[in-house]
Order: C-alpha cells, then structure tokens, then sequence
C-alpha cells in the first residue's frame, strides 16, 4: 500500500470518532499531505468511496503528474463549492466533516448555503494528528534533509566572517543546498 493511500484510510478511520460520512479538505499543507499536489490551489473531499481533488485549469498537468488516489476535476469559474455541488458526488444528508481551524465564517456561511443538503460538521486537527507520527518514507526524508543541511552548513562556514555581505552567503548557501541535492 502507497503512503498517500494509507494516508487516506487513516482520516477515514477517524470519521466515525468525529461523527462524519466524508471530510471535505481546504487547507493546502493538509491537501498536499493527503494527496501528494504542491500546488497553490487545490481542495480535497475524501469520501468512504473515493477521493475527489478539485483544483483550477492553471494546474491540469501539475495536478495529473502529482495527485495521488483520487479523482482529479478542474473547477470552472463557478468556484470550489458550487462546481462540487453540480458534479452531484454529495449524497443529500451525509455528514460532512471541514476543517474548522482552516475556514472563515464567511467561507462557511457560503459552504453551508451552497451544500444545504448536507449537515456539515466542524472538525479540528484530523489531518494533523495523522501527519504527526512519521512513517518510514518521512523518515528518511528527514534524514536526507538533515545531512543536506549539515553539509551545507559545514561548507558555509569558513565564509561566515566580519565583513561578509549576508546576500553573497544567502545566495551561496542557495547554491551549496542545490548542490548538495535540496
């Protein structure tokens, strides 16, 4: 099993603790996590039977090469919540949990009037609490990070002296990460 997918099964292990039949994802960190896009523009719905990314036609080919596990569609300019409402993947009165640490009241008074079908449950740090234990391929990519980053502060070094312009050790650490594989 891939860890985007075990990602996935983990926050729907947590929808019956949390009261919801689907999870409806807009906070980016959280997006990217559960789905593997670094975009900036993208939202995710994770019901019991699939997964629903939605993003703008400024990332269709960034969304088909990164996006795992789901269902890509390019929102029209009708916006996120009024295009997921016209695909009908919303069965009338699931119970809808969205993360409610990463919304506005207005977003959410304009989710509720949108999808009033459904009964919308506020929920806090599903994904977080998920994303707090390390598996193996966060492991060592820790770890990579952490010996590139030693690498580049050891090169470094020597340069840091009285005099030094911060730009040229800025650029120069640029530089040192890039080719020490950042």
């Amino acid at each position: 099993m891939n860890n985007i997918q075990n990602r996935l099964d983990k926050v729907r292990n947590r929808f019956t603790e949390n009261g919801i039949e689907g999870f409806y994802v807009t906070n980016l960190t959280n997006v990217r996590y559960l789905s593997g896009y670094t975009g900036s523009a993208g939202q995710l719905l994770v019901l019991p039977d699939g997964v629903h990314f939605f993003t703008d036609g400024r990332y269709i080919e960034q969304s088909r090469a990164q996006v795992k596990n789901a269902d890509i569609h390019i929102i029209d300019n009708s916006g996120y919540t009024k295009f997921i409402r016209k695909l009908r993947i919303l069965p009338k009165g699931i119970k809808l949990g969205f993360e409610s640490d990463h919304m506005s009241v207005t977003q959410y008074r304009a989710l509720k009037a949108e999808w009033n079908a459904i009964t919308l449950t506020g929920t806090q740090n599903i994904v977080e609490v998920i994303a707090a234990v390390k598996d193996n391929s966060e492991i060592e990519a820790l770890k990579t990070a952490i010996e590139i980053t030693d690498k580049t502060f050891s090169d470094i070094l020597p340069e840091l002296k009285v005099g030094a312009v911060e730009r040229h050790i800025a650029a120069k650490m640029s530089y040192l990460f890039q080719l020490n594989g950042a």
